[in-house]
Parts: C-alpha cells; structure tokens; sequence
C-alpha cells in the first residue's frame, strides 16, 4: 500500500473522537515510520494529505502560562492575595469594635477604637463612638482630647463640635461651649439639635433675639417639640413679647410631652402671663 492510502486510511477508520485526535496523529506516525523503511513517497503525497484542524491553529495557552514571570498580574491561579487598603483595615476594626461592644466589652472596644485611630486618624465614626464610650465612663478630659484633635482634623464635622460643647457646658466651660458651636455653625448648615443648643446658649448669654432665631431654625424640622417651644416663649416673654411667648408656653403644655418639673415651670408662666 502507498504512504499516502495509509495515512488516508488511518485517519478515517480511525474509532476515537475528536478530542483524541493526538492519539490518531501517534498512531499514523507510527505508521509513517514503519512505512518509511520500506517504501520511499514523493512530496506531491505529502501535499496531499489531509491535516487535522486539530493541528492547523493550536489552543491558546492561559495568560497566566504563557510568561507568568513577567510581573504583571495574571489571571488564574497563579495571581496573588488581594491586598487589603489602610482604609479597610480600619473599617473592619471599627466592625470588630462594634462586634465588641454589643458584648459588653467596653474596655476593649475603647482599646480598638484607639488602635483604629492610630491607623486612620480620620475616622470620623470610630473618632465619634470612642468620646461617646468616655463620656458615659466619665472620662470627660479624654472625650475632650478626642474631639478636639477631630476638630482638628476635620473642622467641617459639626458632630464633634456639638459633642465637645456638651462636655464644656458640663464641666462649667459655657464660654468655650460658645465659641465651640459658633465656629461649627457653618458647618451644621440646617441642622435643627444644633441650632437649639445653640439656641439655648444664647438665651444664657442673654441675647434673646438671636436665641428666637436660632430657635425657629430648629422648629422648621419639628413645629411641635416641646422642649424648643419652651425654649423660645422664655426668650420672647424676656422680650416683652407676652402674646407670642403664652400661645409657645400653650403649644409646649397641649404637647403632653413635657416632664413633671418643665411642665410645672410652663403652667406657672403662663399664670404669669394671663
């Protein structure tokens, strides 16, 4: 038989599939050695031999294979550990603080919030948790430090300057409360908890025209809330505004929301003011 019927006739009697065509390609070489010896073929048989598609256009290897040396990432499996940013670092401290902390281990959730703000000193809600951990502990020099240094650092977190002017009021520093809240005022913009307390820091410095107004900034949010209801009837009634200050007095009574003491200190004004 010539080399080229061979070929032909193993290439199409042959019983594997596709997949194995390397298997058909040794067994036909095998074959073409064999033959080889024994009957010499021209190179119009070799022209007109049927390639396997197999052959023609070879897989492509994996990125990752084909220079995983080259120090770029790779796909697959020779690609390396995802690294983890500063920033996730200390987010996932501050989760492991709160993990903490609904355990009851308060000692060590103001350990891990230290820690965190070692790593990122920016941290505007582990910096916020932690004076709030010192406050209820009564570490209120250390709350103090805490928010200062994140006023500091971020001058526009009107959070921290409301938390730290609680600290000063309580500690007798009603000045540094005010100059406290005044440099955060820009930054709170509308909101209605700082204004009121501001609110309630002028009216001590008697400047109750500007308590009314920081007053009525607050009760946009909240028309009915007592306390601030009272807050600004005792500024108007220091005004000479009788009328204004009883229909607030009024509103803050009819709320039901008032405690036993503001409500027996309301109903005396009004007493007052009829």
């Amino acid at each position: 038989m010539r080399l080229i019927d061979t070929l032909r006739a193993g290439l199409q009697q042959s019983r594997f599939a596709p997949r194995s065509m390397v298997a058909v390609v040794f067994v036909v070489l095998f074959v073409v050695v064999v033959q080889a010896r024994a009957e010499p073929f021209a190179s119009d048989d070799l022209k007109a031999l049927p390639v396997p598609q197999a052959l023609v256009k070879p897989p492509e290897l994996p990125k990752a294979l084909v220079n995983p040396f080259d120090g770029s990432p790779s796909d697959g499996a020779l690609k390396g550990p995802k690294r983890v940013t500063q920033q996730q670092r200390a987010d996932n401290l501050y989760k492991h603080a709160l993990a903490q902390l609904l355990l009851g281990r308060g000692n060590d959730v103001v350990r891990s919030l230290y820690h965190l703000l070692a790593l990122d000193a920016d941290h505007v809600r582990a910096r916020q948790l932690l004076a709030a951990l010192l406050v209820e502990g009564r570490a209120l020099d250390e709350a103090a430090i805490v928010l200062r240094e994140g006023l500091q650092r971020s001058p526009g977190e009107a959070v921290f300057s409301m938390a730290l002017a609680r600290i000063e009021v309580e500690i007798g520093q009603e000045d540094s409360a005010f100059e406290t809240l005044t440099h955060g005022l820009q930054a709170a913009a509308d909101d209605p908890q700082y204004h009121a307390f501001y609110a309630v820091l002028l009216q001590r410095a008697h400047r109750h025209s500007d308590a009314v107004q920081h007053y009525l900034l607050a009760l946009r949010s909240d028309p009915a809330m007592a306390t601030w209801l009272v807050g600004i009837a005792i500024s108007w009634q220091a005004q000479g505004q009788s009328r204004d200050a009883e229909e607030a007095f009024t509103r803050a009574r009819d709320g039901g929301l008032l405690s036993a003491p503001v409500l027996a200190f309301v109903e005396q004004q009004l007493r007052q003011l009829r």
